[in-house]
């Protein structure tokens, strides 16, 4: 993760400096922490968090969850973020979501099963995290609609 970390904070330096003289710029830093479903347990349990984050309509808990996450597994890209504030680049406040598929235990000799749900029209689907991403996709569309303002 520390590799990941630099990346994106080198990629927020270049950004920065690219805007140095421009006019001032919005930049909204989305985390999407996806396969959450594999995370170890220890790990979460490290940071004091639950296995599974909020439900996604809890806006200050999940927003909370989200943070601990990244500021413990991203300090570079956090500090990057909260450096830039008076520079004329800004950062929004982050956003973060989580993407996960529900597993049923292995049968023996067998691997893992996805779990499935039924879904009105549509029939049969995995059991995933569709309030995440509804959610997500409704943050791109405000982005986007701020954006033309």
């Amino acid at each position: 993760m520390a590799k990941v970390d630099a990346a994106v904070e080198a990629l927020l330096t270049a950004i920065q400096r690219s805007r140095a003289h421009g006019e001032a710029t919005s930049v909204h830093p989305i985390f999407v922490f996806s396969k959450f479903d594999r995370v170890d347990p220890d790990s979460l349990r490290l940071l004091n968090l639950e296995s599974a984050p909020p439900d996604v309509r809890k806006r200050g808990p999940h927003l909370a969850y989200g943070r601990a996450l990244a500021d413990r597994n991203m300090p570079k890209t956090i500090a990057a973020i909260k450096a830039r504030k008076d520079r004329g680049l800004r950062f929004e406040a982050p956003a973060y979501f989580f993407s996960w598929v529900r597993t049923d235990n292995a049968a023996s000799g067998r691997g893992e099963k996805i779990r499935l749900r039924h879904s009105g029209a549509v029939g049969w689907e995995p059991d995933f995290s569709s309030d995440e991403y509804l959610a997500f996709l409704t943050c791109l569309g405000d982005i986007a609609a701020d954006a033309r303002r």
